[in-house]
């Protein structure tokens, strides 16, 4: 226990360190998911055994994550530099805090296990599941950190390189997506892991980046998740989101912006989900879930007094409705057949009606016809 204690402040310091000192310009973007395209790939049956941990046995959210590097000048092709990660994956981690370990010091192919050791209590037990001249793929395994798959693609883009990591992934447990989603330490323990992975590959090409690292994460919401179920009572992706799904974003007027931002409401945490059997809506830290069956009707709404709606998630004293206010100046007011919850946790309070400023009114209405 004092090793691993050791080893947590020791490793999480010194990944801290090197982050805040890092000097390659880091371009990051996070939204919603737009459907189906964010989802993994479906392994083959034939690579599933009880030690798999499928991003249908997590919790949470799945995050769908690409950190890609165009390698300037490199000196070597696509399929050299996928070969050297293949052959010496350990050279390209952050080897004074994260190690990897494996049976052999031969090369990876498909069905190779091995345990990627990162600073505290993060090992990462993994299994090769594809190896092409210029792609691995990992997924995870019993006891990771996370739920899901691992990709590494290098491509030829004109005179350049483009390297890809993409990640898509669950917390495994309640207390992982605690540390990763809210706290962020494990969020950010591996987001410079795998910067550093990119700029390893470029060193490893003898090439520079073009333009820093570019990072994109993409909120698959949890309800959004297709599974099915498997032999071994767990769960797995299924391979397409069923039926259409819209995702609305809010419309933020310059006078909300800042207020929002206060209780975690921004465009990236924020949207209006409309499947064909569910609405959805997502408010920073608030979330409402009803069925498109207790939908009684929906109308043009607006004209709203700043202090009485700029922020959190307000409640109508004088109806008990909810809003959600990104804008005073458009909106659209739903009212269900049955109350539903929204405001507070515990569910006992409950909402007749509710009132959302999406960026696309009309487009709601016509979904909710």
């Amino acid at each position: 226990m004092l090793t691993m204690l050791t080893r947590w402040m020791l490793g999480t310091g010194l990944v801290s360190w090197r982050y805040l000192w890092m000097t390659t310009p880091l371009h990051r973007s996070q939204s919603m998911a737009a459907g189906d395209e964010d989802l993994p790939p479906v392994l083959p049956r034939g690579l599933l055994d009880e030690a798999n941990q499928l991003a249908g046995h997590g919790v949470g959210p799945l995050f769908h994550r690409t950190f890609t590097i165009h390698i300037a000048e490199p000196r070597c092709t696509a399929e050299e530099l996928m070969a050297e990660i293949v052959d010496d994956f350990a050279r390209f981690v952050p080897r004074e805090v994260v190690g990897v370990a494996k049976d052999d010091a031969d090369a990876l192919s498909v069905g190779t296990e091995m345990v990627v050791q990162m600073p505290g209590p993060w090992d990462g037990p993994v299994r090769v599941v594809e190896v092409t001249p210029r792609v691995l793929r990992l997924a995870t395994l019993r006891g990771h950190l996370e739920a899901g798959q691992v990709r590494f693609s290098v491509e030829p883009d004109g005179p350049d390189l483009l390297f890809q990591v993409e990640t898509w992934a669950r917390s495994a447990s309640s207390l992982v997506r605690l540390l990763y989603s809210h706290l962020r330490l494990a969020k950010e323990i591996q987001l410079n892991m795998w910067v550093r992975f990119c700029l390893a590959a470029a060193k490893a090409a003898h090439g520079h980046p073009r333009d820093g690292v570019h990072v994109r994460t993409r909120e698959v919401p949890e309800e959004l998740l297709p599974t099915e179920p498997m032999p071994d009572a767990g769960t797995r992706l299924t391979n397409r989101v069923p039926g259409p799904v819209n995702i609305l974003p809010f419309r933020f007027a310059p006078s909300y912006r800042h207020a929002a931002a206060l209780f975690g409401i921004t465009p990236s945490t924020s949207a209006v989900t409309v499947t064909p059997h569910e609405l959805i809506v997502h408010f920073g830290p608030w979330r409402l879930r009803t069925a498109r069956s207790n939908i009684e009707g929906a109308q043009r709404s607006g004209g709203f007094s700043w202090p009485r709606t700029a922020g959190p998630a307000h409640l109508s004293l004088a109806d008990r409705g909810i809003t959600f206010a990104t804008n005073a100046d458009d909106a659209v007011c739903v009212t269900f057949r049955e109350p539903v919850p929204g405001l507070e946790p515990t569910g006992r309070l409950r909402h007749p009606g509710m009132t959302v400023t999406v960026a696309d009114p009309d487009l709601l209405l016509s979904l909710l016809a």
